[in-house]
């Protein structure tokens, strides 16, 4: 009766088998993980129903002076290249964990390749000097006589080596898995950090233009109550009135002790 050698021995694995064992271990984790996007840091004025209009021009002015945008920019694409650069160190080290335990893992088999040969003969001079019939008769065929305890025998070597293959290829598997996973946290990780980052930098900038604005609109306060000391200056020593009906009515507005912007519709 003849039988397959491989058959019998279900250990011994082709070239093309172990490439298969490698690929279907890196796969896994080779995938692409994507990163929160952060498209830039954009102003978000405050609700303008009590604002205004010469508030709302000086928000507008600070949101779009060239220092504070620039500034802000520059730090977040700083921010960008540090996290590209830390994720390529990490696709960097996973890619040369990958390949060194791939390549560990095909001379590992290969080896297995020549020992399981060596074994399978070893058994073949063992059952022959027993007295029984196991002839190799080439092309990977075995032929043996004489009931079944050759085929016992070589089945039980056979089922031994592929415990051993298959705890290699187990061992090099969890590498491979400890390594994604380790990746796939530390990119998660840095875009997390990025996208926070990018929201701190966001929240100070608003902070920023608003205060900037606010210098804008105290200066044009403080220039509006020198206009206003200034015409009525004028107007105690005798000199003409302005013509200027908001002048006029802010003069008005202030000669009742108010302060701050004189109200939209005032006429005294």
């Amino acid at each position: 009766m003849d039988n397959n050698l491989n058959t019998l021995n279900p250990g011994l694995q082709t070239s093309q088998s172990i490439m298969d064992a490698i690929n279907s271990l890196v796969g896994t984790y080779s995938n692409a993980i994507p990163l929160p996007t952060i498209s830039g840091l954009n102003f978000t004025a405050p609700s303008v129903s009590d604002l205004s209009t010469k508030w709302q021009e000086f928000l507008d002015r600070a949101s779009k002076d060239p220092d504070i945008v620039s500034y802000y920019n520059n730090l977040l694409g700083q921010a960008k290249g540090d996290t590209t650069l830390a994720i390529n160190f990490l696709e960097k080290d996973y890619q040369t964990g990958v390949r060194q335990t791939s390549d560990t893992l095909k001379a590992t088999l290969q080896a297995f390749g020549i020992t399981f040969g060596e074994e399978n003969r070893g058994l073949q001079d063992t059952l022959n000097q027993r007295g029984i019939a196991l002839t190799d008769m080439g092309n990977g065929q075995l032929q043996y006589a004489g009931g079944g305890q050759p085929k016992t025998e070589l089945s039980t070597l056979g089922e031994t080596q592929k415990l051993r293959q298959e705890a290699e290829q187990r061992s090099s598997g969890q590498k491979i898995e400890t390594m994604g996973l380790t990746r796939q946290k530390g990119i998660t990780n840095a875009g997390q950090q990025l996208q926070q980052y990018g929201s701190s930098l966001n929240n100070q900038k608003q902070s920023d233009i608003l205060n900037r604005a606010q210098g804008y609109y105290g200066a044009y306060q403080n220039q509006q109550s020198a206009d206003l000391a200034n015409k009525q200056n004028q107007q105690a020593m005798g000199a003409v009135p302005s013509s200027n009906a908001y002048e006029d009515r802010l003069i008005a507005w202030r000669n009742k002790g108010e302060k701050g912007d004189l109200p939209v519709g005032w006429n005294g």
